[in-house]
């Protein structure tokens, strides 16, 4: 459990990198987190005691008065919608860990390990494009495929264990991201096949008395789909 807690706290730093734009920083805290969880997944499975909150304790830039917060559901930071009308527009905002401990410690675990997949996915994305404005290399090409690899895992791991970070994210965000790395890798047919899926879920969204009160990234949403599908016309949203 102390491993858990400490990547809870590791991935909150590297949420505030990403909002500060510090991409590269957030990449390799994100991913030693990644690696922590699945040794301490090791560990366990061979009745081992790990030794990966002891190393995350030691590494992590975080203040050790700040206290770890348990884990049951997430939230976004509360940052202002971002968008590049050149590519799409990009859900930029990072998943933090907050709440009470309700979920076993492998579901908690499982849980955390699609939050750092995500927010490792989204900085990666964000480099890829940050280096690709500057030239299209092939670090750029790596940053973004993996960001795409990152996103799919993040998805697929979900479904698998049958839980889901909410459905603004499952539904509407993952489909968002996902299509916008395949515009910049140029993979427009699997591009609209994530706008596709993601202008259905919209719909059913809109229709829906409960969608997500964030007007300001529906639009965009709608905005990105409309560029490949066109599905809504005229689609107006109601403020909640």
């Amino acid at each position: 459990m102390n491993t858990l807690n400490n990547v809870i706290r590791f991935n909150a730093e590297a949420a505030g990198l990403i909002l500060s734009g510090r991409y590269t920083n957030a990449i390799t805290i994100l991913s030693s987190s990644l690696q922590c969880l699945k040794g301490a997944k090791r560990q366990r499975g061979r009745g081992k005691q790990s030794s990966h909150a002891s190393e995350i304790g030691t590494t992590s830039c975080l203040s050790s008065s700040v206290s770890a917060p348990s884990l049951s559901t997430v939230s976004s930071l509360n940052i202002p919608a971002q968008s590049q009308r050149s590519s799409g527009y990009i859900f930029r905002e990072p998943i933090i860990a907050c709440g009470d401990v309700d979920d076993t410690p492998a579901k908690s675990r499982q849980r955390m390990v699609a939050i750092v997949l995500y927010n490792l996915a989204l900085a990666h994305h964000l480099q890829g494009l940050r280096v690709q404005k500057d030239s299209a290399s092939l670090k750029a090409t790596s940053h973004l495929q993996t960001a795409q690899s990152m996103y799919e895992a993040c998805l697929k791991i979900q479904i698998k264990h049958q839980f889901d970070l909410g459905d603004f994210y499952k539904l509407l965000v993952l489909p968002n991201n996902i299509g916008q790395v395949a515009m910049a890798l140029g993979k427009t047919q699997s591009a609209k096949g994530y706008m596709t899926f993601l202008a259905k879920q919209l719909d059913q969204f809109l229709q829906s008395p409960s969608f997500p009160c964030r007007e300001t990234e529906i639009e965009e949403f709608l905005n990105n789909t409309i560029g490949q599908t066109n599905p809504f016309g005229a689609t107006q949203i109601v403020p909640c």
